[in-house]
């Protein structure tokens, strides 16, 4: 279009005005009705420096871009301004870690598109993506910052390989029963993950919450459950942490104890815990510790509960304890400081050797394979709460 046509043109003598009153939206409507399509990126840019918001701000960029040709000269300065007010909105607004992610990811395109390498970098770097980053600081000549995030990313994928190997890791252990090396296995990848430990952190809660200690786990068999301890002293009381809990009204926290007899003596001793009602041993109260006559007695907490006992023989030497009168009428606790057989002392039990270690408890199948939570194990196996074995068709479950 020519001067004159132009001057004497209704629409751009509109456009004029409006861009001397700084309507500069009118202004590029005008200019593009009039055919001056140059002008009309030159009001969007002046009215993003008007704008004071971000959407505002960057709703103008995005137009004057729009009218902003390849090989038009203003072309990189908007996608410069455009990418780092996207930039700025990412890293000071309060956005989702998504909504983050792809502002970013936008920036650094525009950046790049506009030849702000390295700024671009660090958009790319913030997301993640190590690769791109070392590539726009190259286009940028800032080679040690390339050296630096090509060594970061070494590193990173050595803390990734780690971490999926060790997870493998956890993974076996935990199906084949080594659940204190599935912690373990849990810790490092804890370590490799850093801030991004979170669903391993929730793994390792969940199993440390399984894991049982202090020699003593319950065992439930066809709907009857047992508790196994594998040291002493045992203690009975009301408290539900004594090894048998035994409550009644007549019955203190911590009311006596049972203990290894000397070798020389052999068998078990009872004892008073400085209890409130006393312990009686066959129907007489005890006033120092004494032997437990084998095979069978009667242990008194007061007057309103009893155990009935017995101690088994030959070695490995047991005990076995339950409830006859009191609130937990029938519960079940046997002893032994050694290996034990649980289908010696539990009718129908499966042929599994129980023994403890460190606290921990471990079985192993005396015959046959051993299943655990359906899969074939090898055995021992350290088991924890929520576990189901099955040896010859035969099951038992730990309650805890």
């Amino acid at each position: 279009m020519g001067l004159l046509s132009r001057f004497f043109s209704f629409d751009y003598r509109k456009a004029l005005a409006a861009e001397a009153e700084g309507d500069y939206l009118s202004a590029a409507r005008y200019y593009s009705l009039a055919g001056h399509t140059e002008k009309v990126a030159d009001m969007h840019l002046a009215q993003a420096r008007c704008e004071t918001s971000y959407e505002g701000r960057t709703r103008s960029l995005r137009a004057a871009l729009s009218f902003a040709e390849p090989g038009d000269s203003r072309r990189s300065m908007i996608l410069r301004l455009l990418g780092r007010a996207l930039k700025e909105h990412a890293e000071g607004a309060t956005v989702t870690a998504g909504e983050r992610r792809e502002l970013l990811a936008e920036a650094a395109g525009l950046l790049e598109e506009g030849e702000s390498f390295e700024v671009a970098g660090e958009c790319h770097l913030a997301i993640g993506e190590r690769a791109r980053a070392a590539a726009a600081f190259a286009r940028a000549g800032l080679v040690e910052r390339v050296e630096q995030v090509l060594g970061e990313q070494e590193q990173a994928e050595g803390r990734a390989r780690r971490e999926d190997s060790l997870f493998q890791d956890y993974e076996l252990h935990l199906q084949g029963g080594q659940r204190d090396e599935a912690a373990e296995a849990l810790r490092g990848c804890i370590e490799a993950a850093g801030p991004a430990a979170g669903e391993y952190r929730r793994l390792l809660a969940e199993l440390e919450a399984k894991l049982l200690t202090g020699a003593r786990i319950e065992l439930e068999l066809e709907g009857a459950r047992v508790i196994v301890v594998g040291r002493f002293p045992l203690v009975l009381g009301r408290e539900a942490d004594c090894d048998l809990q035994a409550r009644g009204t007549s019955v203190s926290r911590r009311h006596a104890r049972i203990l290894l007899a000397d070798r020389e003596e052999g068998g078990f001793r009872v004892e008073d815990a400085g209890s409130r009602n006393g312990t009686q041993l066959n129907g007489l109260p005890l006033g120092a510790p004494i032997p437990l006559p084998a095979p069978a007695g009667r242990i008194g907490l007061g007057e309103g509960c009893e155990l009935g006992y017995r101690v088994i023989e030959p070695a490995p030497l047991l005990l076995a304890l339950e409830v006859t009168r009191g609130l937990d009428l029938g519960r079940r606790l046997i002893a032994c400081p050694a290996a034990l057989a649980l289908e010696r002392v539990i009718p129908g039990a499966p042929p599994v050797e129980l023994h403890f270690a460190r606290g921990r408890p471990f079985a192993r199948a005396l015959r046959g394979e051993l299943q655990l939570n359906g899969a074939r194990v090898s055995t021992p196996v350290q088991l924890v709460t929520g576990d189901r074995l099955v040896v010859e068709d035969r099951a038992l479950s730990v309650v805890g």
